[in-house]
């Protein structure tokens, strides 16, 4: 930031939501760990991997994600450019 006046984040593409109870049962899913992909945005990362709204991400480079913020926290900690290998 001091040196170039920007900032730089990882950047994935897609919204993050929790899933519910309801979504759960009407996915089929044994629970409500992991995050539902709400949206995608044309031409990003998560679109350019072929992952789609609907889809759940239940892991991030091996570590189990519970909830949109165990998602983001893990967004964060990478550069922009990284690959973010996911379990969907």
């Amino acid at each position: 930031l001091m040196s170039t006046g920007r900032v730089r984040h990882a950047f994935a593409g897609l919204a993050p939501a929790p899933i519910t109870a309801d979504i759960a049962a009407q996915l089929g899913l044994p629970g409500t760990d992991g995050v539902i992909i709400a949206a995608v945005v044309p031409g990003g990362p998560v679109d350019d991997a072929g992952l789609r709204p609907g889809e759940v991400i239940t892991a991030v480079d091996g570590a189990t994600i519970r909830s949109p913020e165990d998602f983001l926290a893990q967004l964060r900690a990478r550069d922009p450019g990284d690959r973010l290998p996911l379990t969907v």
